[in-house]
């Protein structure tokens, strides 16, 4: 808990709320590899990577998530495999997979993203859905504050659904050295329909043939380790 957090009041779906921040630290995934004849290997090289990520609340319905990632590559004998690459969802939205490869990588991944739906339902503090005749309950009408509906038929349903559409900015580095000539960066929108992502993203590196269509599906399989959440 922050010690200089400030309780504040909010109207969330139609209530008042009291909030008190908490802070979060950075998350940090930092990777080191070695490898060399003397232990039976074909190769000689160190590899450092490192992953940081984190999450800034900027209200109640927006935030945006930030990752820096990179690391280098260096030894006498390397392994292509090893080899850092950019491009395509997860690294440099809008390039081809792995357009990109290089023996030192920086990238950042910037993210604002706003619950649209439950801001514009945190505006209404009440509304009315047509039910009609369900399994001859016949509930014709049922008033409840936006947000989870809970039946008196054992079950609970969410009329609200899981959108969040969002702005994205990636710019990244690779190669044996860092200059002009190997920083790339895009930028587009997007929206996450419960965990899939539908993006649209451009190259800034040029002027034609800079729109790309991605669909990313990794929200239920391992997003958390691209940008915090």
């Amino acid at each position: 808990m922050d010690p200089n957090a400030q309780e504040s009041n909010r109207k969330v779906n139609g209530d008042e709320v009291s909030i008190i921040p908490i802070g979060s630290l950075p998350k940090i995934n930092i990777g080191i590899e070695y490898s060399s004849p003397e232990m039976g290997s074909n190769f000689e090289f160190t590899k450092m990577t490192y992953n940081i990520r984190h999450s800034l609340p900027l209200s109640y319905y927006e935030t945006v998530y930030v990752r820096l990632a990179g690391g280098i590559l260096k030894g006498n004998i390397e392994p292509f495999q090893k080899q850092f690459y950019l491009g395509n969802v997860g690294t440099l939205r809008g390039y081809d997979v792995k357009e990109f490869t290089g023996n030192k990588m920086a990238l950042i991944n910037l993210e604002y993203h706003v619950n649209l739906i439950d801001k514009l339902f945190s505006l209404i503090n009440y509304k009315k859905w047509w039910i009609g005749d369900m399994e001859n309950h016949r509930i014709s009408e049922i008033e409840y504050k936006a947000g989870l509906i809970k039946e008196h038929f054992e079950f609970d349903v969410d009329p609200v659904p899981y959108f969040k559409p969002f702005l994205f900015y990636d710019i990244g580095m690779i190669g044996s050295r860092y200059d002009g000539n190997n920083i790339y960066h895009s930028a587009g929108l997007g929206v996450n329909i419960y965990g899939f992502q539908f993006m649209l993203a451009s190259r800034l590196d040029r002027d034609t043939d800079n729109w790309s269509v991605l669909f990313d599906f990794a929200g239920f399989f391992g997003r958390n380790n691209y940008l915090a959440k």
